[in-house]
């Protein structure tokens, strides 16, 4: 178990709820979430201590203030929740590809009246390890090349992504091409998206084929280094932000 503070942006510093002070690991670890604008995920939770629908919703830290007891989180996506002060939280925090890290706590002050706002919220005294759900996936189009043998493959789309895995349809490869098979590793794979360049070894999880001769492999991404993963949750993020605004046009 961690012991955690926190910030307040904008506002006078006040106590944590906890009263303790914060270990030097905790603050090193939540000012390098702020730094690299890790993606959090945060629900309101019931009085029991439940999430309420279990629906969750995405942000990122603008800024760590140990004196305050606080941390300041930006606007909550895709919008529908509009928190209030002392409002009951968890928050989810993404630390590798299977691990997560969540803590409960309050919301100490809503910094805007718009539909939009940022949040204030007060850090608990403790921080659970547990494993992830699976990502989001977003749908999306992009290209995906790889070497089979001697055989390049430079012909394979994208058609969705999460930051653990990928869907790529794959047409026919020539008759001298290995066959792929569930477990296989793809090594040294570029996957093309939008401005991403991304490089990483995929593991196929499930392989369809269709009668028109196209293959739909979904696969996981095993070797993504942090820098590159960093850039495909921001993708991801502004990806949804900009299929909220086109809806609501």
């Amino acid at each position: 178990m961690l012991k955690l503070t926190g910030v307040l942006r904008n506002s006078k510093p006040r106590s944590a709820a906890a009263g303790a002070a914060p270990e030097r690991e905790v603050l090193a670890t939540l000012q390098k979430l702020q730094r690299e604008h890790t993606l959090i995920y945060v629900a309101r939770t019931a009085t029991g201590g439940g999430n309420q629908g279990q629906r969750t919703y995405q942000s990122i830290i603008l800024e760590v203030n140990p004196g305050a007891g606080t941390l300041t989180i930006d606007e909550l996506f895709p919008t529908g929740l509009l928190l209030h002060e002392n409002d009951r939280v968890s928050v989810t925090v993404r630390t590798s590809k299977h691990r997560s890290l969540t803590f409960h706590t309050r919301v100490a002050e809503r910094l805007s009246d718009g539909d939009q706002p940022s949040y204030s919220l007060v850090l608990p005294s403790q921080l659970d390890g547990h494993q992830r759900r699976d990502a989001f996936r977003l749908a999306t189009q992009g290209s995906a090349r790889w070497q089979m043998g001697s055989i390049e493959i430079d012909q394979a789309r994208v058609s969705d992504i999460s930051i653990s895995g990928v869907q790529i349809s794959l047409p026919e490869t020539p008759g001298d091409s290995p066959p792929l098979a569930v477990g296989e590793a793809i090594e040294n794979c570029n996957l093309q998206i939008a401005s991403l360049n991304l490089h990483c070894d995929l593991r196929v999880a499930r392989i369809a084929e269709a009668d028109s001769g196209i293959t739909t492999i979904g696969a996981q991404m095993v070797t993504l280094d942090s820098s590159e993963r960093r850039q495909l949750e921001q993708f991801i993020m502004r990806e949804q932000r900009l299929q909220r605004l086109r809806s609501a046009v």
